[in-house]
């Protein structure tokens, strides 16, 4: 399957051709009724990435440009993305991407109560505004989804697209300048997980992609002119043992041999400061290739 471009347009033959779904709907504390101003979106899952496209009609966009940067990101025009790829309202992921262009996402689990892991994957997306919408496209790979095991993974994905929408001019009925809308029929809002819907059509990772990058740990012995010198300790899950190239911004590139469970590999490093850094953690499998990132928070 041929790559989208990232920029947000969703001008590619492989969109035309992709199911496209809307009726959105407002919570059912707000009414429950549909949005009056709607948003669309496709699902494109190819054999090592997702992609997903969003398209939103929006009447008001000379407002939204004037006064998104002036609002948090919490309280700016967004779309958010809850995927679950066990098909389980148990635990989810949460990728948001602002009007703007910011990104942000979470793990959870225990249905949104808990977040046991700093979670920090790689993906991408690209915003592009129209006259009266705006649109944007996603790219998440399947090794993003690390923290859910093969064990648990399925080809019928729970998720749900919903939208925070801001107005100069609204109904009373959509809550005045605030509107919360979303593609799943939800009660109370975003994390009603039992309620999100199903798509179905997506691949099985590969065992051997199932990898868990789990903490990093610095553990710094020595002062120099230029930072601290010490060993960082890395902690892996692997369904699979292989030989890998592990890389980071504070250490040197270093092979380790990891097996298939439990592995921990502690290599020299150096930080130019004493703070919590994110960390951009890399393993390349020397076999064919493959990388697996991810960044993790490491206090020096």
């Amino acid at each position: 399957m041929e790559n989208i471009i990232l920029d947000g347009r969703l001008d590619e033959a492989l969109w035309a051709s992709a199911t496209e779904y809307t009726d959105f709907t407002l919570l059912k504390k707000s009414g429950g009724q549909r949005a009056e101003v709607q948003t669309y979106f496709k699902v494109l899952p190819c054999e090592d990435r997702l992609y997903i496209g969003v398209k939103c009609d929006e009447p008001d966009v000379p407002y939204v440009k004037e006064t998104h940067h002036l609002r948090s990101r919490y309280g700016c025009d967004r779309i958010e993305f809850f995927i679950s790829p066990s098909g389980t309202p148990f635990d989810f992921y949460q990728f948001m991407v602002t009007f703007g262009g910011y990104m942000e996402c979470f793990y959870y689990q225990e249905g949104g109560g808990i977040q046991p892991d700093p979670y920090a994957p790689c993906w991408e997306n690209a915003v592009y505004v129209g006259e009266d919408f705006w649109s944007m496209e996603l790219m998440i790979p399947y090794t993003a989804f690390y923290m859910t095991a093969n064990s648990r993974w399925s080809d019928k994905w729970r998720m749900n697209i919903a939208r925070y929408r801001t107005s100069s001019t609204t109904s009373s009925a959509e809550g005045g300048g605030n509107i919360l809308s979303t593609w799943s029929p939800l009660n109370l809002g975003f994390f009603d997980t039992e309620c999100f819907r199903f798509i179905e059509g997506f691949p099985i990772r590969p065992l051997e992609n199932d990898i868990h990058m789990v903490s990093a740990a610095a553990d710094m012995t020595e002062v120099t002119d230029d930072g601290y010198k010490g060993t960082l300790t890395v902690k892996t899950v692997n369904a699979v043992s292989g030989e890998f190239d592990f890389s980071s911004d504070c250490t040197d590139s270093v092979r380790v041999s990891l097996e298939a469970g439990e592995n921990e590999f502690t290599v020299p490093c150096h930080f130019d400061s004493l703070n919590r850094h994110k960390v951009s953690l890399e393993l390349k499998r020397v076999a064919d290739g493959t990388v697996f990132k991810r960044y993790y928070p490491v206090l020096v």
